[in-house]
């Protein structure tokens, strides 16, 4: 059986399964005909990824405070930066972007514990603020 394995609703991969196939923590297991890595499922149906959700890859730092804020998340990405070695601490205080690609996302999404998905996610809205 083909299964989607669905974390945050994207599809992360899909693998041939035998029946009662259970799924990596934090994963659902959802049998799957025709959808592919990166399609999203919305609970009923899976559906490939529109350019509209393509990654934003660049904001600025306050579209970033902003969108933290709305998430709930400001307090916690300030004390990882407070912290932090003096770099990342500097890159925080006075870049005129905030990088999805950076060490400094990479690290914070490390320590809070947030996928790819959810920081893609935080940058779509903070490019909207």
């Amino acid at each position: 059986m083909r299964i989607a394995l669905v974390r945050d609703g994207r599809v992360d991969n899909v693998v041939e399964a035998p029946t009662g196939f259970t799924p990596p923590e934090g994963f659902l297991a959802i049998a799957a005909e025709f959808a592919g890595p990166g399609w999203l499922w919305d609970g009923a149906a899976f559906h490939e990824e529109e350019d509209a959700a393509a990654p934003v890859l660049a904001v600025s730092p306050v579209q970033i405070r902003r969108a933290l804020r709305q998430a709930g998340l400001y307090g916690a990405v300030s004390a990882f930066v407070a912290g932090a070695d003096p770099d990342v601490q500097d890159a925080w205080e006075y870049a005129t972007e905030i990088d999805r690609r950076s060490p400094l996302i990479a690290g914070a999404a490390e320590a809070l514990g947030k996928s790819e998905a959810e920081i893609d996610d935080l940058f779509r809205l903070a490019s909207s603020l």
